[in-house]
């Protein structure tokens, strides 16, 4: 009985985690995207729209206008 009820809980246990997990992707990638949007829209007012494209090429470069914008991803 004992092993059975540990199963069940087990498996609703393991079934919430991945629920938590996913949840978490879910808000990361909002977070991540609105952050993205607000480096653009920074960019932009601070006269370097015309870079914005370079940004999806060059991580590198990405890290650096996050840091001058001050910017977490």
């Amino acid at each position: 009985m004992c092993d059975a009820l540990n199963e069940l809980f087990a498996k609703e246990l393991e079934e919430k985690e991945a629920h938590g997990e996913e949840k978490g992707k879910e808000i990361g990638k909002e977070i991540g995207q609105k952050a993205i949007l607000v480096l653009i829209s920074a960019m932009s007012k601070g006269g370097e729209a015309e870079a914005i494209p370079r940004l999806s090429e060059d991580e590198e470069f990405l890290r650096e206008m996050c840091v001058k914008y001050k910017i977490e991803l």
